[in-house]
């Protein structure tokens, strides 16, 4: 038994570290810009392109801003982390260098971000935050130290700035079939002194499968091919654009089948074969004191269900194909309970054992 088991926790060992992985791999963060308190967004143009495996995505942000203060100044504050190429501005065409922000140990209103006073609301220090989208599960705050920032010698009036980078997918594996997504924030809109219309296009026609958006119905054209909408407010605190796999029948019926309910009924099985060898051993040795046949069929038969419950997860992952993730949790545990799972079922067995023998006693 203890061999039995120092094997069986072997085989399953990739299982044990493949289920403490957190059941989110992390893409892109993009968002809309803060602004100074001396800048009006009069209109945002977002473009977004899909490559055609739905793992990275092309953004181009385009704003018309209009500036009430003129002369060296930071106007926009961006918030982008893990992007895939060079997160790049353009003010009025040429093409800007990004400022790291200086370290402090606090920072106040008379600091280079003083033109953003709802960074010291409350006397908040360098660590403090804003909400950030105060309705979404994926960001809920930032501090200037999540930022980049861009100065520019700017005159009053209009000025057009453009941003492009490139954005990895998220992917969610906390299903049976992975689930993929690109996320913008837009809800930083909130903090703007004001805005104007937000003109949105999704190319997705590099992508031969079926897309979705939390936007709602389009302005105009395909969703699936160029798709267009546009916004006088903020539609949703996060853009997302999601990517549901889809899977064959075999596969979907396995899934909706379930696992467990397969291993009971091969362990029915199985237990329904034990009871018949127990029948036949206890006739051909009626006098007995241990039957062979309850203590092996024990040993075998939770382990058959077991084996049947733990291997349906990448049975049913092979049928789902590249797109399967592993979301068995930590079923590596049930071989703790193997040992208690034999004990319950050998005294089911051996009672079954223990009426026949009396019964051929009283023959």
């Amino acid at each position: 038994m203890k061999h039995f088991l120092i094997v069986l926790f072997l085989l399953f060992n990739g299982t044990l570290l493949a289920n403490m992985r957190e059941p989110l791999i992390h893409g892109t963060v993009g968002s809309r810009p803060f602004t100074s308190e001396f800048v009006d967004i009069l209109h945002e143009e977002l473009n977004i392109v899909i490559d055609s495996a739905f793992e990275t995505a092309s953004f181009e942000v385009i704003y018309t801003i209009n500036s009430s203060k003129l002369g060296e100044q930071i106007p926009l504050l961006f918030y982008a982390s893990e992007y895939l190429d060079d997160f790049q501005v353009f003010l009025d065409g040429r093409k800007i260098n990004n400022v790291v922000i200086p370290t402090y140990d606090w920072v106040n209103e008379d600091s280079l971000f003083g033109d953003y006073p709802y960074f010291f609301e409350g006397g908040r220090m360098y660590s403090g935050a804003v909400n950030f989208s105060e309705n979404s599960q994926y960001e809920t705050s930032v501090t200037l130290s999540d930022l980049i920032y861009f100065e520019g010698d700017i005159s009053e009036g209009e000025h057009q700035f453009r941003v492009t980078y490139t954005a990895h997918v998220w992917t969610d594996f906390s299903s049976s079939i992975k689930e993929y997504d690109f996320r913008y924030s837009l809800s930083p809109a909130n903090y703007w002194k004001s805005f104007g219309v937000l003109d949105l296009t999704i190319d997705a026609s590099a992508f031969n499968q079926t897309i979705e958006t939390n936007l709602g119905t389009l302005n105009s054209g395909d969703i699936n091919e160029v798709g267009y909408w546009s916004f006088e407010g903020i539609p949703v605190p996060v853009l997302e654009i999601y990517y549901h796999p889809q899977i064959s029948g075999t596969a979907q019926f396995f899934l909706d089948f379930g696992g467990l309910n397969l291993a009971l009924i091969i362990g029915f099985i199985f237990a329904v074969l034990h009871l018949f060898w127990m029948y036949r051993y206890r006739r051909k040795n009626p006098l007995a004191k241990y039957s062979v046949a309850v203590i092996v069929g024990s040993i075998l038969v939770p382990g058959i269900f077991l084996f049947v419950w733990i291997f349906s997860f990448d049975w049913f992952a092979y049928l789902i194909g590249p797109h399967a993730s592993d979301v068995s949790g930590y079923r590596f545990m049930s071989i703790m309970g193997y040992p208690i799972l034999v004990i319950v079922y050998w005294i089911i067995a051996w009672g079954f054992d223990k009426i026949d023998k009396r019964k051929l006693a009283q023959k």
